[in-house]
């Protein structure tokens, strides 16, 4: 499983977006897998197709994805909490690698930071910029 930050989703969406050709061949290459998403992160990456009023095509294009959506749980507050102390990542970043963690999955980011932090926790990432 890999699961995909709001930046691949973001850049998947939007072809002018710098990193969306890296992206998309990233998701073509690894097709035969499965990707994952915590609920947060498809709500970040919806935020502005609901702004410009371009929803439904923006699900569309998720759907063609076949992504299966993570959601959280009461149980996950504390491992997330402290995974976020651990590594200082912004609690979306958090959210993703815990997701990552919780079901022995790799991470695929547009995010640096993510990337390492990743990395130090012994999570494989794939930084696609």
């Amino acid at each position: 499983m890999i699961v995909l930050d709001s930046g691949v989703l973001i850049a998947y969406l939007n072809p002018a977006d710098a990193h969306h050709e890296r992206v998309v061949s990233f998701l073509v290459e690894h097709a035969d897998e499965q990707f994952s998403v915590a609920t947060l992160t498809l709500s970040e990456c919806l935020v502005h197709p609901v702004r410009s009023d371009q929803l439904p095509i923006a699900l569309e294009s998720l759907r063609m994805l076949e992504l299966d959506v993570e959601d959280m749980r009461e149980r996950d507050a504390i491992p997330m909490a402290r995974l976020r102390e651990e590594t200082r990542l912004k609690m979306p970043d958090a959210v993703v690698l815990h997701t990552a963690m919780a079901f022995a999955g790799s991470v695929a980011t547009t995010d640096r930071a993510l990337s390492v932090a990743a990395g130090r926790v012994g999570v494989a990432a794939q930084l696609l910029v």
